[in-house]
């Protein structure tokens, strides 16, 4: 995958940087009424008038964002004894990510892994500042992971070289 984003992403993440941060959700994935906790799903951050939807592309390594409102796959059941649900998860509820309520987003970067043997470079991840947190979005093994205050992730691997590529910033 190329790392160059596109103009609509661009245009996305330059129209909400200088904004305060109003909701935080994610679509929790349950089984059996259990939620799994190995993959937080897609993240919608609400700047007042626009959404933002950090969400999985299906090819197990990169991340991309649209505008689009997280939409709840309807429950259903595999067999008699194994069900799926889904539901919104207010995540501005709990901490720490209450603590972003109201804050300025003030930068977006992309979290690019590049993939030396391979020649391949990804983006799977957004690292989002605030002002005075961040947050991370990331693509870990297929599964979407959301990090609060952690440092840069850097990929643990001899063939992978992690960049930082900053996508929109004031």
């Amino acid at each position: 995958m190329d790392t160059e984003l596109d103009a609509t992403t661009q245009r996305l993440f330059a129209a909400v940087v200088g904004r305060e941060l109003t909701g935080l959700s994610h679509d929790q994935y349950s089984f059996n009424g259990a939620p799994c906790t190995e993959d937080a799903g897609s993240l919608q951050l609400d700047f007042g008038s626009t959404i933002v939807t950090l969400k999985l592309r299906g090819d197990g390594e990169s991340v991309t964002a649209d505008t689009a409102a997280i939409q709840i796959t309807p429950a259903f059941s595999l067999d008699a004894d194994s069900h799926c649900s889904w539901a919104l998860v207010d995540m501005l509820k709990s901490e720490p990510w209450s603590l972003l309520r109201g804050l300025t987003l003030r930068s977006v970067d992309a979290v690019v892994d590049v993939w030396k043997k391979h020649d391949s470079r990804y983006i799977s991840g957004w690292f989002l500042t605030f002002d005075s947190h961040h947050l991370c979005y990331i693509n870990w093994g297929d599964n979407a992971h959301v990090m609060f205050d952690e440092p840069f992730p850097i990929a643990d691997h001899d063939d992978i070289q992690t960049t930082r590529l900053q996508i929109a910033g004031i």
